[in-house]
């Protein structure tokens, strides 16, 4: 197993240690039936809401989860000097986004959160996003002790903690108009721009999440 593996292994059983569930591909909760999901990515525990945060972009406003209700959220923690899982992670969510509809993208938004915000500066977030054609992304920073708050609630291990720009959490999550975390997207696993877009239409429309 490659060193991303482990990484992509040990923060989703950390998280799944801490929200007490497994996230499994078959809902079999009390009261339903088992039901495949509909979604490619993995299906997190069920009813799952995000926390919430305010961050500021890389272009100078605030941005919270909580002002993004309605829309579905596409949500990834990412590090501009990363040569690993990063440029791929933002490429396939710039494509995947194109992919959309013109009515579904204006219902859509996908958020990078920096994990070493030393880094993520303005002049880096940009260059990054354009040579990755991933400009309909968002980037999200503030200074350290902020974005630690985040790091825990969102059970993320950032680049800032493990001293490696290559060693970080980088899921891409798919949050439902509700603010219900419905799928998990992982690169080199099942992250393509034709499996962002589909679970993005599927989280446009799910009544059960």
């Amino acid at each position: 197993m490659t060193r991303r593996r482990h990484v992509i292994a040990a923060s989703l059983c950390v998280f799944l240690a801490a929200a007490g569930a497994t996230a499994v591909l078959v809902d079999r909760s009390p009261g339903h039936p088992a039901v495949a999901s509909a979604y490619i990515g993995s299906r997190p525990p069920r009813g799952y809401r995000v926390p919430d945060f305010t961050l500021t972009s890389y272009r100078g406003t605030r941005v919270s989860m909580h002002s993004e209700r309605g829309k579905v959220v596409v949500l990834t923690f990412l590090d501009t000097v990363c040569t690993d899982q990063c440029p791929p992670i933002a490429h396939a969510v710039g494509r995947g986004m194109a992919r959309l509809s013109p009515a579904l993208r204006a219902r859509t938004v996908a958020l990078a959160v920096s994990v070493d915000p030393r880094r993520d500066t303005p002049v880096s977030v940009r260059r990054f996003l354009q040579e990755r054609r991933a400009l309909v992304m968002d980037f999200l920073t503030r200074p350290v002790p902020a974005l630690f708050q985040v790091w825990k609630r969102y059970h993320i291990l950032s680049s800032f903690s493990s001293g490696n720009d290559n060693i970080h959490s980088a899921d891409v999550m798919i949050i439902d108009p509700a603010g219900v975390w419905v799928s998990s997207l992982s690169d080199e696993i099942d992250l393509t721009p034709a499996s962002l877009a589909h679970d993005i239409r599927v989280a446009s429309t799910d009544p059960a999440s």
